[in-house]
């Protein structure tokens, strides 16, 4: 009897996590009008005086490849695992491909800025995860073990490349600029925020692909913390209470200071690259 209690208990837990909270196509809408909105904030309050870019032909071959990416990603979820690839572009760095094709195309500086501050710490756990690897065997951070798992095919694997080649590309983008403003740091809390409430009442926390298959999605981690925080005070504490305070630690105990020193860290880089440029 205790066997078969537990055995439902998994199934309704199952149903609960995958449960799709509304159709797939729909959160392209929300998603749309966050992209225009964080554009038009840049272009017409922001950004008013156009820049020039020190080296275009390289930022505009650059923004080509972010849209390339991008689509190729939607393309490749929703070609092998079904609607998978209208949830995942919901993660912040997906977002980012977008916003940074449009900063350059439209000289929107401000814009870039801010797709910065909110995903340099996500890139930099990549490159941790992926440095100290061979030291434990595992993927700690649990942020670049797909790359050396074998599970993964290959295709997947091609669709998170961008992890590799953003961030270098973005400081040769921004030499000669002056150092991204303060407004940044405060526009990439709102992009976090909006984000976040989209991704948690828009996306399942994981999902049965087209092939039968179990997903784990947790987009923009808007449903649970991930697990190597979860034994961590403040993040422990909003395990099993209601959504609003899982945002409210999310936002105050990691977005507030992780942005903030991912915007102290990308003015020095950009202070130092511009004493190289005459």
């Amino acid at each position: 009897m205790s066997e078969t209690k537990d055995v439902e208990a998994n199934q309704q837990d199952l149903e609960a996590k995958t449960k799709v909270p509304c159709p797939y196509w729909l959160e392209m809408i929300p998603y749309a009008l966050t992209f225009l909105l964080l554009t038009y904030i840049s272009w017409k309050y922001i950004d008013v005086d156009r820049i020039e870019w020190r080296y275009p032909l390289f930022c505009y071959i650059f923004a080509a490849c972010c849209i390339v990416q991008w689509c190729y990603l939607l393309w490749e979820r929703w070609y092998f695992y079904g609607p998978n690839g209208f949830y995942e572009i919901y993660w912040y760095c997906h977002m980012g491909l977008l916003l940074t094709a449009a900063a350059i195309y439209l000289h929107l500086p401000s814009l870039l800025g801010q797709s910065m501050c909110l995903t340099l710490f996500p890139h930099a756990s990549f490159w941790i995860d992926l440095i100290i690897y061979p030291f434990f065997g595992r993927s700690v951070i649990v942020s670049a073990g797909w790359l050396v798992d074998k599970s993964y095919p290959l295709h997947e694997k091609m669709s998170s490349m961008h992890h590799f080649w953003y961030f270098p590309c973005i400081i040769f983008v921004m030499q000669g600029q002056k150092p991204i403003s303060l407004v940044c740091y405060f526009l990439s809390i709102v992009q976090f925020v909006i984000l976040n409430i989209c991704s948690h009442y828009m996306t399942p926390v994981s999902y049965i692909d087209k092939n039968g298959n179990y997903r784990l999605l947790n987009i923009c981690v808007a449903h649970e913390c991930v697990d190597f925080l979860k034994p961590i005070p403040p993040f422990k504490w909003a395990i099993g209470k209601p959504y609003w305070f899982h945002l409210l630690i999310a936002t105050v105990c990691y977005n507030f200071p992780v942005n903030y020193l991912a915007y102290f860290i990308i003015i020095s880089v950009q202070r130092f690259m511009n004493s190289f440029v005459m």
